[in-house]
C-alpha cells in the first residue's frame, strides 16, 4: 500500500492544517532507512519522527512520537506518567489498539484511547514527518500542528538528548 490509511486522510481533511504526502516510491532515490528519506526530503534526521505504542502494566497505552534516532528512556518516562513499567507492544496489540500496521503507525486519526505524546524537541522544528498510517508513506506537517490535531501532549521525553542537540553539539 502506497497511500494513506483512510483515518490518517480523514484526520487530515477535518484539521485543514497544512501537510504534504511523502510517499517513499516517489523519492527518485532507493530508501533503506530514514537519513535516505530525510536527505530525499532535505531534512535533517532529527525531524524524521518515530511513532510508537507503549503499555503500561495497568493496560494504559501511550503514543509516543520522538526523533527517530532517540532511544526512549522507558523508565524514566515510566516515572514521569506514573505508569509503573511500561513495555514496546506486540505487534498484535499495536494492530488493535491504533488500527495502523507495524511500521506504518501514525499519531493522526487514532481511535479514542491511547494518550498521545510528543517529544517536546519536535516543536524547535518548522516541519516534520510523521507515519501515514502505511508504510512507506510519510505526512509532511508543522510540529505544533501535528500537537493540536492529535490532541497530543507535548514531553520532554529525552530531555538530557533535547539540551544537547539545543547546544549544537548532537549530530
Amino acid at each position: 500500500m502506497n497511500h494513506l490509511h483512510p483515518a490518517v486522510s480523514a484526520a487530515l481533511a477535518t484539521s485543514g492544517i497544512p501537510h504534504s504526502i511523502v510517499r517513499h516510491a516517489d523519492l527518485g532515490v532507493p530508501v533503506s532507512g530514514p537519513g535516505d528519506v530525510a536527505a530525499a526530503c532535505g531534512l535533517e534526521i532529527g525531524q524524521i519522527t518515530k511513532t510508537l505504542l507503549l503499555c503500561a502494566r495497568d493496560g494504559r497505552t501511550f503514543v509516543v512520537v520522538t526523533p527517530v534516532l532517540d532511544r526512549l528512556p522507558l523508565r524514566n518516562l515510566a516515572a514521569e506518567l506514573k505508569a509503573g513499567r511500561l513495555s514496546l507492544a506486540s505487534l498484535d496489540t499495536l494492530s488493535q489498539v491504533t488500527g495502523y500496521p507495524p511500521a506504518g503507525v501514525s499519531p493522526l486519526g487514532l481511535p479514542a484511547g491511547p494518550r498521545v505524546l510528543v517529544a517536546a524537541g519536535l516543536l524547535a522544528w518548522r516541519e516534520i514527518l510523521v507515519g501515514g498510517g502505511a508504510p512507506g508513506v510519510e505526512v509532511r506537517l508543522a510540529a505544533a500542528d501535528l500537537v493540536a490535531v492529535s490532541a497530543a501532549e507535548v514531553m520532554d521525553i529525552n530531555p538530557a538528548v533535547d539540551e544537547t542537540r539545543a547546544k549544537g553539539s548532537l549530530e
